[in-house]
């Protein structure tokens, strides 16, 4: 029989992010080994530790989005695999207080807002570039 070996490659040291600085500001460790809240990082909601990435923001493409484990460690590669377990973890222990939180800021609520916001910039832009526009002569 042969044995299965799984490796996790790091990615190059150019496509890591910058370290999250916490310097200065409390942090409340959780009952989960990689999961903190900082206060003043996301609003102290539940964060990866080493990371911004919000606890809320991995159950919401799991659940919501159907993301695979595998496509969750693909779009964070700088986050080691047991983390992201981690805050799947936390997310299962404290999932009616997540979900609601999601359902609180879903895009149904949010997408009207952004949408008027949206128009109204493409409007503004529609305006400057006839405002701005010049004909153009083409030489002989």
């Amino acid at each position: 029989m042969s044995e299965l070996t799984i490796e996790k490659k790091e990615p190059a040291a150019a496509t890591l992010p910058p370290a999250i600085p916490y310097e200065g500001r409390p942090i409340a460790r959780t009952e989960h080994p990689h999961i903190i809240r900082v206060s003043g990082v996301r609003g102290g909601e539940p964060i990866i530790e080493g990371t911004a990435i919000a606890v809320w923001a991995i159950a919401d493409m799991y659940v919501r989005q159907q993301f695979t484990i595998d496509a969750l460690l693909a779009y964070w590669p700088h986050v080691h695999p047991a983390k992201i377990f981690d805050a799947l973890s936390y997310y299962f222990d404290h999932q009616r207080d997540i979900d609601e939180y999601l359902r609180q800021n879903s895009e149904e609520i949010w997408r009207p807002r952004t949408e008027a916001k949206r128009r109204a910039w493409l409007k503004k832009q529609k305006s400057l570039s006839t405002s701005t526009s010049t004909s153009v002569t083409t030489l002989p």
